[in-house]
């Protein structure tokens, strides 16, 4: 799927892409019946998986080559460092709200967070780059490295 789309605002289109994980815990809340939970829950793993490529891709794009694993292992860090804390408070949570509330105010908290997402201009704003582009930075790049620190001031 994503080979033939390919989005020109890339986290745009990514962050979009977060919204249906809001679907299994609405779906759980209802509850619907496990037909419908397994079609919201593949609906969600499609649009995870298309943010998952737009991120990488804008990581790709964005990361010179030299900063990219040091980039990419913070990214990763981020990702799952809040994991622990959020599954140590989910019983507790539950047990003070009930499950039902509990799924919606998880739904709830995945639509409002990703909305917030959007209020940043770099997330809307950032387009892919064609290959002509990044080969054309890339040469450019590689120039005003060989011109050195005098090529540059002059």
């Amino acid at each position: 799927m994503m080979m033939r789309w390919k989005p020109r605002r890339l986290l745009l289109a990514g962050t979009l892409c977060v919204f249906p994980l809001a679907l299994p815990s609405a779906a759980l809340a209802v509850p619907l019946p496990v037909t419908g939970l397994a079609a919201v829950m593949f609906v969600s793993d499609v649009a995870i998986e298309v943010f998952g490529v737009s991120w990488m891709t804008a990581l790709h794009q964005e990361t010179p080559e030299e900063k990219f694993s040091r980039v990419s292992a913070y990214d990763w860090f981020s990702s799952v460092a809040m994991l622990p804390l959020a599954t140590s408070v989910a019983g507790p949570v539950e047990s003070l709200v009930g499950c039902h509330e509990a799924l919606w105010g998880c739904a709830a908290l995945v639509v409002l967070v990703t909305a917030a997402v959007l209020f940043a201009p770099d997330v809307r704003n950032l387009t892919r780059r064609t290959y002509e582009v990044a080969k054309t930075e890339a040469a450019l790049a590689v120039s005003a490295d060989a011109e050195g620190p005098a090529g540059r001031l002059g």
